[in-house]
Formats: structure tokens, C-alpha cells, sequence
């Protein structure tokens, strides 16, 4: 029995020496198994391909800018034009502002003298972004200069300006700016 139970083990540790042999030997190389994802773009349903669902963008822009003036001074005080990014992923970048005049306004360039000296009554303005464009000049292009980050990141376009004297009290929609947006 002894002599019996010693094969039998001697039997079990060459099995378990070979299966350790087999895991031991290279088989070669393996073919590479790919790892994909699908995404879908900006402004697409999540399975598709374009489309206008809005999944993916989630920002709002200021409504209406501002302009106030003090009585005898050129100088305007305006509000900002404010971009927030409330998508979770991806930044937005603010690529262009253009600026143009309404309502038989005309955009100069920004002249403090300029405007101290114009006649009453002009329907003359000027409109810079940022302390450093005009927009006598055209439009004010950003580059990668303005990016919204997500989760209600912020990007903020400031403007500063000049007007002439009026001699009564008025109300005017004197130029009009579209902004254009891009997913960065």
C-alpha cells in the first residue's frame, strides 16, 4: 500500500512539473487585441452622426451689453460680454468678435480728443475689446487667447470706448456683436 500510495504521488508531481513546463514555453506572438471607444461629436445624439440634439455643448453668452456714459465726459463705461462653459468635457474657445454699427451709429477710432471735440448730437462711437482692439479695425480675432474651460468655467470680454456730447437724454442700440464660438 505504501509502495502504491508513493507512485501515486510520484505520478501527481510529474503531472503538475509538466502543466508547469507548458506554462513556461512561449507560443509565439499573439495578435494584438484592439481597445476602442466610440464618442460622439459636439452637437450630436449620442449614437449618431451629426444631427442637432445639443448633447455635448452647454454654454450661455451675455444677452445685452451696456453702455453708460457721464455727462461731459467722452469716456463710456460698459459691461462685459461674459461666455460660461456648463458642459462636464471640453473647453470652448472664443475665436472671433465682430463688432458692427446700427441704427445709423458709426464706429471711429478710439480717440479720447477726438471725441471731446466732435459736434453735438453725432452718432459716433468708439468700441475696443480687451485694452488692446479696435473696432474701427474690424473684427478682433483671439486665437487661443480666450478658453472657456468646463463645469462652468468663464471667459470674459471686456470693452471700453468713447462718445461724443448729446444734448438731450437718449436711448440708442448703437452696434451690434456676434461672437464665434469653437470647440477646442
Amino acid at each position: 500500500m505504501k509502495k502504491l500510495m508513493s507512485l501515486l504521488l510520484i505520478a501527481i508531481l510529474v503531472i503538475s512539473a509538466t502543466s508547469m513546463c507548458f506554462a513556461a514555453t512561449t507560443l509565439g506572438p499573439q495578435s494584438p487585441i484592439p481597445i476602442e471607444v466610440t464618442v460622439p461629436a459636439i452637437g450630436t445624439s449620442s449614437g449618431g452622426t451629426g444631427g442637432s440634439s445639443g448633447t455635448g455643448v452647454d454654454l450661455s453668452i451675455t444677452e445685452k451689453v451696456t453702455i453708460a456714459s457721464t455727462a461731459g465726459s467722452p469716456v463710456l463705461q460698459f459691461g462685459d460680454i461674459v461666455v460660461t462653459n456648463h458642459a462636464n468635457t471640453g473647453q470652448l474657445k472664443i475665436a472671433k468678435v465682430e463688432v458692427t454699427a446700427a441704427n445709423g451709429w458709426t464706429i471711429k477710432p478710439d480717440s479720447e480728443s477726438y471725441f471731446k471735440n466732435l459736434k453735438s448730437n453725432t452718432k459716433e462711437v468708439s468700441i475696443v475689446a480687451d485694452g488692446v482692439h479696435d473696432f474701427s479695425e474690424g473684427p478682433y480675432i483671439l486665437g487661443e487667447t480666450k478658453l472657456v474651460k468646463p463645469d462652468d468655467g468663464e471667459a470674459t470680454i471686456t470693452f471700453s470706448g468713447h462718445i461724443g456730447t448729446f444734448t438731450k437724454a437718449e436711448t440708442h442700440t448703437v452696434a451690434h456683436a456676434v461672437l464665434t464660438i469653437e470647440a477646442y
